[in-house]
Protein backbone atom coordinates (compact mmCIF):
# COMPACT_ATOMS: atom_id res chain seq x y z
CA UNK A 1 0.00 0.00 0.00
CA UNK A 2 1.16 3.78 -0.70
CA UNK A 3 1.23 4.15 3.25
CA UNK A 4 3.82 1.22 3.96
CA UNK A 5 6.08 2.69 0.75
CA UNK A 6 5.81 6.14 1.82
CA UNK A 7 6.23 4.78 6.00
CA UNK A 8 9.55 2.69 4.41
CA UNK A 9 11.18 5.27 2.24
CA UNK A 10 10.94 8.00 5.50
CA UNK A 11 12.68 5.17 7.30
CA UNK A 12 15.64 5.50 4.47
CA UNK A 13 15.33 9.26 3.82
CA UNK A 14 16.20 9.57 7.47
CA UNK A 15 19.46 7.11 8.49
CA UNK A 16 16.85 5.22 10.19
CA UNK A 17 17.64 2.02 8.16
CA UNK A 18 21.39 2.47 8.67
CA UNK A 19 22.50 -0.27 11.42
CA UNK A 20 20.39 -2.66 9.24
CA UNK A 21 22.58 -4.90 6.75
CA UNK A 22 21.59 -4.12 3.11
CA UNK A 23 20.84 -8.00 2.96
CA UNK A 24 18.37 -7.93 6.03
CA UNK A 25 16.33 -4.92 5.27
CA UNK A 26 13.56 -6.44 3.76
CA UNK A 27 13.65 -8.99 6.63
CA UNK A 28 13.47 -5.22 8.59
CA UNK A 29 10.83 -3.63 6.81
CA UNK A 30 8.60 -6.71 7.36
CA UNK A 31 9.15 -6.88 10.94
CA UNK A 32 8.47 -2.76 10.92
CA UNK A 33 5.41 -3.04 8.82
CA UNK A 34 3.75 -5.79 11.02
CA UNK A 35 4.56 -4.06 14.22
CA UNK A 36 3.23 -0.73 12.51
CA UNK A 37 0.17 -2.49 11.20
CA UNK A 38 -0.84 -4.25 14.64
CA UNK A 39 0.22 -1.76 17.01
CA UNK A 40 -0.16 1.62 15.37
CA UNK A 41 -2.46 1.52 12.12
CA UNK A 42 -3.63 4.89 12.87
CA UNK A 43 -0.12 6.54 12.00
CA UNK A 44 0.14 4.22 8.59
CA UNK A 45 -3.21 5.85 8.20
CA UNK A 46 -1.75 9.48 8.78
CA UNK A 47 1.14 8.39 6.37
CA UNK A 48 -1.48 7.49 3.96
CA UNK A 49 -3.15 11.03 4.78
CA UNK A 50 -0.20 12.69 4.53
CA UNK A 51 -1.10 14.01 7.92
CA UNK A 52 1.99 12.85 10.09
CA UNK A 53 2.33 15.16 13.39
CA UNK A 54 5.95 15.22 15.61
CA UNK A 55 4.43 12.41 18.12
CA UNK A 56 3.87 9.98 15.28
CA UNK A 57 6.88 10.46 13.70
CA UNK A 58 8.42 9.39 17.32
CA UNK A 59 6.60 6.35 17.26
CA UNK A 60 8.40 5.59 13.85
CA UNK A 61 11.79 6.47 15.34
CA UNK A 62 11.65 4.30 18.55
CA UNK A 63 9.85 1.65 16.23
CA UNK A 64 12.80 1.16 14.08
CA UNK A 65 15.74 2.07 16.92
CA UNK A 66 14.28 -0.88 18.77
CA UNK A 67 14.09 -3.32 15.99
CA UNK A 68 17.21 -1.86 14.40
CA UNK A 69 18.98 -2.89 17.71
CA UNK A 70 19.26 -6.45 16.99
CA UNK A 71 21.26 -6.00 13.65
CA UNK A 72 24.18 -3.96 15.65
CA UNK A 73 27.65 -5.93 15.84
Amino acid sequence: SVEKQVAIIYLGTNGLLRDVPVDKVSEFEEMFLTEMEKQHQSILDNFRKGKLNEDDLEVVKTIAANLSKQYKK
